[in-house]
């Protein structure tokens, strides 16, 4: 006899397991959840800093719109993601209870409410933003879902080809308050492109045994030592050094503190140890300084 609980499956079910296991019916946090909140409001944000580095004359409306509009896009891309990936995700412990793997949303319905919040963005950002603002709005699902996701399973630039669609939304905002694209544009792009680089790389580390178990082709899982990730964070944290960001102050999230082989204030930040805090068996100032 199965021990599981209706509902409650095991993170390493197949896709096709977790859509007929009994459910007791989405609600609307499961809903909520497929569109990956708190990852989309980043790409929101992204947009309205591209919208308000405009000098443009202020319309509220057209500024809610083609906020609705960006929002729609972007759970629209998570939603779709996840049901691409429902197969690698149920075989992964820190994505087995999202929706779909864990049986709360039908694969089917999940399908239907990506398109539909994609296709309802384009067409808000198209009438009331401007064409070329929708026009990156659809670049941005495109490279998202055609490439970037088929990527992760080919490929260890993936987390480049993601850092490329991630770079887009600063565009969107930009071109519906401005018309145009003008080299500033182009800079928030490239700025918020190697911004993602150590973030990405940092995670792909935190989770390269789970990335390996579902078959994705990472630096982290193609070279297990992690110095081709860790070189890569180096040379974009030089990128943004020689943009002018601070050394040491570039990224403080906790990710990014385990970057293997990463440097910040004369530490040297190992794959097991976390850069804040002395630890065990060290003294009071932590890690070594290497030579």
């Amino acid at each position: 006899m199965d021990s599981r609980a209706p509902g409650v499956l095991h993170p390493r079910l197949s896709a096709a397991e977790a859509v007929s296991a009994p459910t007791e019916g989405a609600k609307f946090g499961d809903y909520v959840e497929l569109t990956k909140p708190r990852l989309s409001m980043l790409s929101v944000i992204t947009a309205l800093v591209g919208y308000l580095i405009v000098n443009a004359p202020w319309d509220w409306m057209h500024f809610i719109l083609t906020m609705i509009g960006t929002t729609a896009c972007a759970g629209g891309v998570a939603a779709l993601n996840q049901w691409m990936e429902r197969d690698t995700d149920a075989k992964m412990e820190r994505t087995a209870d999202r929706p779909i793997p864990s049986g709360k949303i039908p694969d089917g319905a999940a399908f239907v409410m990506g398109w539909g919040l994609c296709f309802g963005g384009c067409v808000v950002l198209f009438i009331w933003a401007s064409a070329l603002a929708a026009t990156f709005a659809l670049a941005t699902v495109i490279c998202y879902l055609a490439w970037y996701t088929p990527a992760k399973r080919t490929s260890r630039w993936s987390t480049e080809i993601g850092a490329i669609a991630g770079a887009f939304p600063p565009l969107i905002g930009y071109t519906a308050a401005h018309g145009g694209i003008e080299p500033l544009g182009w800079l928030l792009f490239g700025v918020l492109f190697f911004w993602q680089i150590p973030h990405f790389m940092a995670i792909a580390w935190l989770c390269r045994d789970d990335y390996a178990a579902a078959g994705y082709k990472m630096d982290t899982t193609v070279e297990s030592t992690g110095a081709r990730a860790g070189a890569g964070t180096r040379a974009r944290a030089g990128t943004r050094a020689r943009a002018g960001v601070p050394r040491g102050r570039a990224c403080r999230c906790a990710p990014c503190r385990y970057v293997p082989g990463h440097r910040a204030q004369g530490q040297v930040v190992r794959p097991d140890r976390p850069l804040a805090g002395p630890q065990p068996g060290e003294p009071k100032g932590g890690a070594p300084r290497s030579g």
